[in-house]
């Protein structure tokens, strides 16, 4: 029982540490499950104030920065400001792919605009003539300016290999969802051009374009040319389609936008079924292309924008000083009194940025590993602040506070909870194995019964002779004396294993084999003979009533009481054999002797064949019968065995 203990107690040591080691691998998981969804009717409480554009309330750049949706974060002002577009022409070199002042990663964009792009989501690579965004199973790829258009005229040149299910996109994208398209799918020929107000759009809105000569595995030029009237797609400097506004009516984007660019899976297995139809189907995750590279790709070499004048577009001044130079767009919360859709004006007041870019960030982000690397010195000097303002404080500490309740409070409840389920089962399995085994003794067998009973002692030792040692003894006197086994569970169990069971229920007690085997023995040979002889005796009284009460007439097969008397006969004449030749020795008492001793320690017992008994009993005198003669008188009976 009590090796049993050690080996239990080891085993639930070994879960106990494995248990902790997964809660502790899980935390940053544990923590991503406290996502708050945000939208027009659940705006984001306080504790996490901006609504992403993918509707996840947060306090990290993720949702603050570009992107953030401000009809649905706490109060507009949540959102950082969108900063006004600067006029770019940029060349785009395959070194540039890791380059921080190129492509900033979003987890350790502060919002101070002073890259071009922000590294959203996926992989960056060296292409052989500028950089590829790298699309894999997992992840996107997307890149975003950090400045934001509002009219101008937008272009880059970029080619892509296409193929089944996979998207390459030139798009701009404004946080209330404004969107206007160029997108390429299964067809090398073939420019899907759109454009959506605040999220919507139909199939009216759509059109595919063919302009003669257009294979996008080649490099081309494609561009967007944005007015308050008329919205033109064009390919290599000619225009290939022109939208109105008076053709677009209330859907033409109108609204501060950011320019990007992505490669993403439109066939993916897990979108909706007309987004997979119309990328042209399910995508291929096992082209050779695929299993060679680890990704298909979209690459770009070149990017240019020009920017509309602010002047002419008659916006209000919502923050900082009138007349000033104009730094971000900022939304005021209020619905246009023209055009029904949120209302936005200017700002002249210095960028607000993040103390905590990477709060309430995702695991495998672009920024995950270096933000999560930095010392909090690191991550909150006054470098990453130079383009703030006075507001820093405010933003710092609110980051800072949501940050600290995700990444550690709900991961360490997570674990005490955890940690208190775990003890409750070890606790209800070492009850459980502590419990004693239940044992339905249904009886102990040998005593009468010709099939599990030898001769009795008498018969199987020599007169005047001490009983021998078993270890000594021939075998076939081992094989003649008392089989004892106890019924257990509808079965029979042998003596060493009833020990065995009693020393599992007594907490490692030794159990001889006279404490099972010599449970008749002692009934019948010990101090408690007079007990038996008068339990046997209290039978034939019984039957004696029995028999003087019943309608029977007297004769010599009336009624006779053969096995009473014949037992008691027997317990008499053992009692004389005590009496004449001393009792015999009863090895099984001495604790030394058990029968497992015997059992493991004997190589003769191991040698015994196993072959049933055979009762060969010498004649004996045997106990004389009785008639019923009309008074109960007993009467010699011819005697037999």
């Amino acid at each position: 029982m009590a090796r049993t203990r050690r080996k239990t107690t080891t085993r639930l040591a070994a879960v106990f540490i494995g248990a902790v080691a997964l809660l502790s691998a899980l935390g940053p998981a544990s923590a991503q499950t406290a996502r708050i969804a945000c939208s027009t009717s659940s705006l984001c409480p306080e504790s996490a104030p901006c609504c992403s554009s993918e509707g996840v309330c947060g306090s990290g750049a993720m949702q603050c920065a570009g992107g953030c949706n401000p009809m649905s974060s706490f109060k507009p002002s949540s959102c950082l400001p969108n900063p006004v577009c600067r006029s770019r022409q940029l060349t785009i070199a395959p070194s540039d792919y890791n380059s921080t002042s190129m492509f900033t990663p979003i987890l350790t964009y502060n919002g101070n605009a002073s890259t071009p792009f922000t590294l959203d989501a996926g992989t960056l690579g060296p292409g052989p003539e500028g950089v590829l965004l790298q699309l894999r199973a997992a992840q996107q790829a997307k890149i975003s300016t950090t400045d934001y258009l509002m009219y101008g005229y937008v272009e880059a040149t970029l080619r892509h290999n296409a193929r089944q299910g996979l998207i390459a996109a030139f798009i701009t994208m404004s946080d209330i969802k404004d969107e206007i398209d160029i997108e390429f799918g299964k067809n090398s020929s073939v420019l899907m051009s759109n454009y959506f107000h605040m999220g919507q759009g139909t199939i009216a809105h759509a059109a595919d374009l063919s302009p003669a000569g257009l294979n996008v595995s080649d490099w081309h030029t494609y561009g967007l040319n944005w007015t308050s009237t008329a919205l033109q797609w064009s390919v290599d400097g000619r225009i290939v389609r022109t939208l109105t506004r008076n053709q677009a009516g209330d859907s033409y984007p109108r609204s501060p936008a950011r320019i990007q660019f992505s490669t993403w899976a439109g066939g993916n297995a897990t979108n909706p079924e007309g987004t997979i139809e119309w990328a042209g189907g399910l995508i291929d995750w096992d082209t050779p292309e695929y299993k060679e590279d680890g990704y298909y790709w979209q690459e770009i070499k070149q990017f240019n924008v020009q920017c509309a004048p602010l002047s002419g577009l008659n916006l209000t001044s919502v923050a900082g000083a009138s007349g000033g130079n104009v730094t971000s767009f900022v939304y005021t919360g209020n619905n246009s009194t023209t055009t029904g859709e949120p209302e936005f004006g200017t700002s002249s007041e210095a960028l607000r940025t993040l103390a905590d870019p990477a709060a309430d960030g995702y695991p495998g982000y672009p920024g995950w590993d270096a933000a999560n690397s930095k010392t909090d010195k690191d991550g909150k000097d006054g470098k990453s602040n130079s383009d703030g303002d006075g507001n820093d404080k405010n933003d710092k500490d609110l980051s800072v506070s949501t940050s600290q309740v995700v990444k550690y409070a709900l991961p360490i409840s997570g674990a005490i909870i955890g940690l208190g389920l775990l003890w409750a089962l070890i606790a209800f399995i070492r009850k459980r194995s502590l419990r004693p085994p239940m044992i339905n003794a249904i009886g102990v067998t040998g005593v009468h019964d010709s099939r599990f009973t030898g001769p009795s002692s008498r018969f199987s030792k020599p007169i005047n002779a001490a009983y021998q040692d078993l270890e000594h003894e021939a075998a076939p006197i081992y094989r003649t004396e008392p089989n004892m086994n106890l019924m257990v569970g509808g079965g029979f169990m042998s003596d060493a294993g009833l020990s065995h069971l009693q020393r599992q229920s007594t907490a490692g007690s030794k159990v001889s084999r006279s404490s099972t085997r010599s449970l008749a023995d002692r009934l019948l040979r010990k101090g408690s003979k007079a007990k038996s002889y008068q339990q046997v005796q209290g039978t034939v009284d019984q039957d004696k009533l029995l028999v003087q009460g019943s309608r029977f007439s007297a004769g010599p097969d009336a009624y006779h009481f053969d096995h009473a008397y014949q037992s008691a006969q027997q317990v008499d004449d053992e009692y004389e054999d005590e009496q004449r030749y001393g009792a015999p020795r009863d090895y099984y008492e001495k604790e030394e002797d058990s029968f497992e001793a015997c059992q493991l320690q004997s190589p003769q017992r191991r040698a015994l064949p196993i072959t049933p008994y055979t009762p060969n009993y010498a004649p004996s005198p045997a106990a004389p019968q009785l008639y019923y003669t009309g008074a109960y008188t007993p009467q010699p009976a011819p005697r037999y065995y």
